[in-house]
């Protein structure tokens, strides 16, 4: 399966669970979904990436959301704007 495909099936199951992970997990909890299903959780990203891998997935090709946390979908990390000195 390629990463657009990935991509696409995780964040079709995130928008389908993502206020019960707001019910189930304490707010801030990393979770992991893969292929549209919540795999694994932990209390931070470096703990959630031990657990994906530890069930043999590429952590690259998960994705890893906080629970009861809202990010924008999309984010201009570098950008210039017409008033900038």
């Amino acid at each position: 399966m390629g990463y657009e495909l990935d991509e696409a099936l995780n964040l079709a199951g995130y928008e389908r669970v993502k206020g019960e992970l707001a019910a189930t997990y304490p707010k801030g909890q990393f979770v992991g979904i893969s292929h549209g299903k919540v795999v694994a959780d932990g209390a931070n990203l470096d703990e959630l990436i031990a657990k994906v891998r530890a069930l043999g997935l590429d952590p690259r090709r998960v994705l890893a959301v906080q629970a009861g946390v809202e990010a924008p979908r999309h984010a201009i990390i570098f950008g210039s704007y017409a008033g900038a000195a």
